[in-house]
């Protein structure tokens, strides 16, 4: 594994492991706030080792979200997938548009920016989610540490940063990924500033709450609204009924709705034919399966064992019971505790599945399951004053947790090819390679790019692609038009003879891939 790394990446993964023993020791000797800051920064690193796994732009999700990012550096407020549409045909589907308006636009706006401040790459791209993420390191720490207690804590964000769906999700792999990562950084947020709330009844933090659930909803819509249903059954619990008992939550949600809602007006206005038809798409995910993303009632329980590790399903129901039993503040915790049941429940029901869809309750079973590990172990020590043995036990635990589920052997199967068997890695890799060799004029269009890899051919290159050969008519318009024709020749025969083709320019090259 360690020769298969860049000198970049041994760099920051020998760094992160600095950093983490730092943070461990530090711990040892109670120095909890430097601890947090040291396990922060380790975590910055491991994502920023993340960002690097994959030099290319990932299929499915993240070379969407790359190409329209790119195009709204100049124009943030018209995200746009064809920057520059030429040819006559229906641009009417999410993967065939020229108005994006597939997701909300916050990450897009945060890519963008990205780019704008440090040049258009891979890194850059994914830049915006490890510093979410590692913001999220320290938010999941004060959330437990308000919740439950530090150790709790310090074990809640050890299992975030070594958790090998979460770095897949900043190096692009898993689907969403710049989304995702963005989502649940802002949900993570918005839930450690209820607690703040709660814990201390300062009024700013109901200003900070409707700010984050309000940047949640402009990265994946109404699901950014969480911290509410978690808000929602702590008053129930506490039996707050009264009008006047619900001042605080309609400050916030005001917040909310005063971020949130500018975006979907303007684009309504802006764009409506474009902004009702993704409405409709987006609703149809709970009522019918949407591009063959099935799954049965008990997909996103299964799927745990993928997020959180391979022993997250079976001790999920013993690490809730034990987040409530070990929690200082039980009604606060039991809120937490059925609005990650009311999330998976929801879920299960819409017809549509994907893995990340009940991320934004990772939170919250990072904190249980951190809590299933430790609350033994605590118990022993206190109940027979076994300081040393408790400071001990910790520091192994926490150790035998990085090693354990630092999956390096995972880690080399996905995003390196060293036994030639990893045939995503070589295809993507060479089809970066050739989109950037191509060195084509500004007036070029290309064609017949293999199936979506027209995506990553005009991030690439700057200049409009497509998947198919139009017809003769308009090969014809668009050449009189000054453009010039590149068709890649492919796998299979031309439709049209040489002569047919005497204006275009045949490439004897193959675009690789799947889609």
């Amino acid at each position: 594994m360690i020769e298969l790394l860049s000198s970049n990446q041994l760099i920051l993964i020998a760094s992160a492991l600095v950093f983490l023993l730092t943070s461990i020791v530090l711990n040892f000797y109670d120095k909890h706030n430097y601890a947090v800051f040291f396990l922060t920064a380790s975590g910055l690193l491991i994502f920023s080792f993340a960002a690097l796994l994959d030099p290319f732009l990932n299929m499915w999700d993240e070379r969407f979200h790359a190409l329209v990012a790119k195009n709204m550096m100049s124009n943030p407020f018209k995200p746009m997938l064809y920057n520059d549409p030429l040819v006559n045909m229906v641009y009417a589907e999410w993967d065939k548009s020229i108005v994006w308006l597939h997701k909300q636009p916050l990450f897009l706006w945060q890519i963008a920016l990205s780019f704008k401040l440090f040049g258009i790459s891979e890194f850059t791209l994914r830049l915006p989610s490890i510093l979410l993420f590692s913001t999220t390191v320290y938010t999941i720490y004060r959330s437990v540490l308000l919740l439950v207690n530090q150790q709790v804590g310090y074990l809640a964000s050890v299992l975030f940063i070594s958790s090998f769906y979460i770095m897949e999700l900043v190096a692009g792999r898993q689907q969403l990924d710049v989304n995702d990562a963005a989502f649940l950084g802002y949900v993570s947020l918005s839930i450690w500033c209820f607690l703040e709330y709660q814990h201390s009844k300062n009024k700013k933090w109901l200003y900070i709450i409707g700010l984050f659930s309000g940047a949640a909803i402009l990265c994946k819509w109404l699901v950014g609204l969480f911290v509410y249903l978690i808000w929602g059954i702590f008053k129930l619990i506490n039996k707050e009924w009264q009008l006047k008992q619900q001042l605080d939550i309609t400050r916030s949600l005001a917040v909310t709705t005063a971020v949130a809602l500018p975006w979907q007006i303007y684009s309504h206005l802006k764009y409506p034919e474009e902004a009702a038809l993704e409405m409709a798409y987006n609703s149809s995910h709970f009522f019918k399966v949407v591009e063959g993303h099935a799954g049965d009632w008990f997909y996103h329980f299964e799927q745990m064992n993928n997020i959180y590790g391979s022993w997250a399903l079976w001790l999920i129901i013993p690490a809730l019971i034990a987040l409530w039993a070990y929690s200082n503040i039980k009604k606060q915790s039991l809120s937490l505790i059925l609005s990650l049941l009311f999330l998976y429940i929801f879920f299960s029901i819409a017809a549509t599945k994907m893995p990340s869809f009940t991320l934004v309750g990772a939170p919250i079973i990072f904190t249980a399951l951190a809590a299933v590990i430790w609350y033994p172990i605590d118990w022993m020590c206190n109940r027979f004053n076994l300081q040393l043995v408790k400071k001990l036990s910790f520091l192994t635990l926490v150790l035998v947790l990085i090693s354990t589920r630092m999956d390096l052997k995972a880690i080399q199967n996905t995003h390196f090819n060293s036994d030639r068997s990893n045939e995503y890695v070589d295809k993507l890799s060479a089809n970066k390679l050739l989109f950037k060799s191509l060195n084509l004029p500004d007036n070029a269009v290309l064609l017949n790019v293999k199936g979506r890899h027209y995506i990553e051919a005009m991030f690439y290159t700057g200049i409009p692609a497509y998947n198919f050969i139009p017809e003769r008519n308009e090969l014809q318009r668009l050449a009189k038009s000054g453009k010039t024709l590149y068709i890649f020749k492919g796998e299979k025969d031309l439709p049209y003879t040489e002569k047919e083709l005497s204006n275009c320019i045949v490439l004897n090259k193959i675009v690789q891939g799947w889609d």
